[in-house]
């Protein structure tokens, strides 16, 4: 295996990690218990899609992503109520995903938009549940999470990126002003989660601060690492306290 290809395939398994981790920290916010497979499913999920946004030129893994998605949607049926709000929010999803290379993915601004919008999409698909200032918190945190890998493919990706448009610099400060904007909408959330929005922005611009968090792989640990380290520090906060 090509080091670009393992590169990105274990990647997306930490991304799975991360996404899992995500649906867990609003599955908390909004108080629904959390069960083993629903984890199992959200990782599934995070894993195939990313195959499929970052591999799928690849015949092996374009079907590997296809079957690992279907598999669990098929899982998801039977756990699930589908009404027809639920039915509308997963087509919307799957369309998003589908247009993601044609479309998405050369809108430099757009793309980072897109893909917090898609996850957002699929918290309230899980949860039925919207709370707006949680969902716009949440929103700005994967956007800006999303721009750091802009910075690590800078000379490998051909589609135009905001660092290839606008310099390295400039995608860090953006980086930088989107985690103001979650910081000041951490302050609105309830409880233990309003603190941990102040620890996460700080984690963040200290991430930011390290040039070497935006080298080949580093990138996953670091930026995908940090929504899992979300989801653990409320618990250990909440556990503790």
């Amino acid at each position: 295996m090509k080091d670009g290809i393992k590169e990105k395939f274990f990647g997306s398994f930490i991304t799975g990690l991360a996404f899992a981790s995500f649906m867990v920290y609003g599955y908390l916010y909004i108080g629904i218990d959390v069960r083993i497979v629903d984890v199992f499913c959200f990782f599934l999920l995070g894993l195939g899609g990313y195959v499929y946004l970052r591999l799928s030129q690849y015949k092996f893994f374009y079907y590997f992503s296809l079957s690992v998605l279907a598999l669990t949607i098929m899982g998801v049926w039977m756990l699930l109520r589908w009404d027809f709000y639920r039915v509308i929010i997963f087509v919307l999803n799957c369309g998003i995903i589908g247009m993601y290379h044609s479309v998405f993915r050369r809108r430099v601004l757009l793309k980072p938009l897109v893909i917090a919008v898609s996850w957002i999409l699929w918290l309230l698909f899980f949860t039925m549940h919207p709370d707006v200032v949680f969902y716009f918190q949440q929103f700005v945190w994967i956007a800006l999470l999303t721009i750091p890998f802009d910075i690590k493919s800078k000379n490998t990706d051909k589609i135009s990126t905001i660092p290839n448009r606008w310099g390295v610099e400039c995608a860090v400060n953006l980086t930088r002003f989107l985690s103001l904007v979650y910081l000041m909408t951490s302050f609105f959330v309830d409880g233990w989660f309003r603190l941990n929005g102040v620890i996460m922005f700080c984690l963040v611009n200290i991430f930011l601060s390290i040039k070497s968090s935006f080298y080949p792989f580093r990138v996953y640990y670091y930026y995908d690492g940090i929504i899992v380290l979300q989801t653990l520090s409320y618990y250990f906060m909440k556990t503790l306290f």
